[in-house]
């Protein structure tokens, strides 16, 4: 079926470098002979999406307003907080316009939405057009694998049907029976409004036959410097965090690893392809597969002269986990320019119930070593995680006094208890587990939940948070070492 007119929306919108999975869905559909048209909201002047924006006065006041736990506060700051999402996840008018112009000029046959939960508002606007234009509509994102999520969002008017599913190579097909009107149960991980669904989707085995991403649609020349988005792999090495909802999503359940010469051979494509020297690699963790973290580090500087680098990594407590000062020292001289990991807390105690895999002398020596192999550290924390006590949280304080110098940016949020996950499991199993969480209350087609945190000692406890995070807010306003500049907001 090779006359399929197909319209993908980019909800993404990321301001730094195209995005991956859209990529990867454009070169399946092409690849089978289908037009696709991606349409960029940041091409038509629509504010994108950024990851880390620069710390001022007002971005610290927010933060300590989003950590509020005072019951004085809480109320006032929830209304505010819903006020203020629901208005930075409204339906952008100038995509609903290029939408409807497209449904209008050129007539897709179908149209293909990737989208992230909050997008939600986005979605069923366009799905409304849709409906008015009488195009049918498959949606899909890493979420929708659960049952649940997919169940509360097929309520939406006009959507036909949600791809739970790694559909890199099923899509094509997946459209071609859509328009023949042929049963898409048969296709894994399809769920359709009546009711009816195909077999749960396994995770995708043959990584090796991925196609070169297409980033041929995206507006190169917005983005600040051209960065490459690269994937070595799917799923999780560790995969054990207990409150983690990356390793039970469609594309990051088990740990599949793509072979080190087609990663490689793909980032040649794409830097010579868009005039690139500087790579993203998005991986949950990057030395996940050792041979895979060693051989970059190798072989970089062959494939992309004068290449730059960034990329996540797990400071595994066991064993050769790649971190080594030598090892950390290759990848900066192969243009490894800054590296991040998840931190979480300064407190092994809790480090411990959330089941992280990782030991704090451990996590220290790495980001000394990093710092002074000439790495820009970056790091992810969380406040609030169930069973953390004023105590836990003095010990993040003195972990992060300690190495303040060493890290160059801290991405700080509060504990989310997400459905699904292993910590979701544990607390429906027994909630008096978890004694300082209240009123919980799961909501499956966010993936989210609402509760109220009341750790014991509360004033000690709020006491010991705003220190964290008046360093935090210290650390962040810095400027960023000048060889990581070039991948601020990556």
């Amino acid at each position: 079926m090779t006359d399929v007119r197909t319209l993908l929306v980019d909800l993404n919108n990321l301001s730094r470098y195209p995005t991956l999975g859209v990529g990867y869905l454009v070169a399946a559909l092409r690849g089978a002979g289908m037009t696709v048209e991606v349409l960029s909201p940041l091409l038509h002047g629509v504010p994108p999406y950024v990851r880390e924006r620069p710390q001022n006065l007002t971005t610290h006041v927010k933060q300590r307003a989003l950590f509020a736990m005072h019951p004085f506060v809480t109320p006032m700051r929830d209304q505010l907080r819903g006020r203020y999402l629901a208005q930075r996840r409204r339906a952008n008018p100038r995509v609903l316009h290029e939408t409807r112009t497209a449904f209008e000029q050129r007539r897709p046959d179908v149209l293909l939405l990737s989208a992230y939960l909050d997008h939600r508002p986005s979605v069923e606007a366009l799905c409304e057009l849709a409906a008015g234009a009488g195009v049918p509509v498959v949606l899909g994102g890493p979420a929708f694998n659960d049952p649940a999520v997919s169940r509360d969002w097929l309520q939406i008017r006009g959507l036909t049907a949600i791809v739970g599913a790694e559909a890199d190579f099923s899509l094509p097909g997946i459209v071609a029976d859509l328009l023949d009107g042929n049963d898409l149960t048969r296709h894994h991980g399809v769920f359709l409004p009546d009711g009816r669904q195909g077999p749960p989707a396994p995770p995708l085995a043959d990584l090796a036959q991925l196609p070169v991403p297409d980033f041929t649609d995206f507006p190169w020349h917005f983005y600040r410097t051209a960065v490459v988005p690269v994937m070595t792999g799917r799923g999780c090495s560790w995969g054990k965090c207990l409150f983690c909802s990356d390793i039970e999503t469609a594309n990051g359940r088990t740990f599949r690893s793509r072979p080190l010469s087609a990663v490689m051979a793909e980032i040649a494509v794409q830097s010579e392809r868009h005039r690139a020297k500087q790579v993203a690699f998005l991986d949950i963790k990057l030395n996940g597969d050792l041979d895979m973290w060693r051989g970059i580090a190798e072989q970089f500087q062959s494939y992309v002269p004068g290449g730059t680098w960034v990329g996540t990594v797990h400071v595994q407590a066991r064993g050769d986990n790649g971190l080594g000062r030598d090892d950390l020292q290759r990848a900066y001289d192969s243009g490894m320019r800054r590296i991040s990991c998840g931190l979480e807390t300064g407190s092994q105690r809790v480090n411990d119930r959330m089941a992280k895999g990782t030991e704090i002398a451990r996590t220290s020596q790495f980001i000394k070593d990093a710092h002074a192999a000439g790495l820009s550290v970056r790091t992810t924390m969380m406040l609030g995680y169930p069973g953390e006590t004023s105590h836990d949280v003095a010990q993040t304080h003195r972990f992060l006094s300690e190495h303040e110098h060493m890290l160059d940016r801290i991405s700080m949020s509060p504990f989310k208890a997400i459905p699904g996950t292993r910590f979701a499991r544990r607390h429906d199993d027994d909630p008096t587990r978890f004694p300082d969480l209240r009123d919980l209350k799961w909501e499956a087609g966010q993936a989210t939940a609402t509760f109220r945190h009341e750790p014991p000692a509360p004033r000690a406890y709020r006491k010991e948070r705003a220190k964290v995070l008046n360093l935090v807010h210290r650390i962040n306003s810095r400027d960023l070492r000048n060889q990581a500049l070039e991948f601020d907001g990556v």
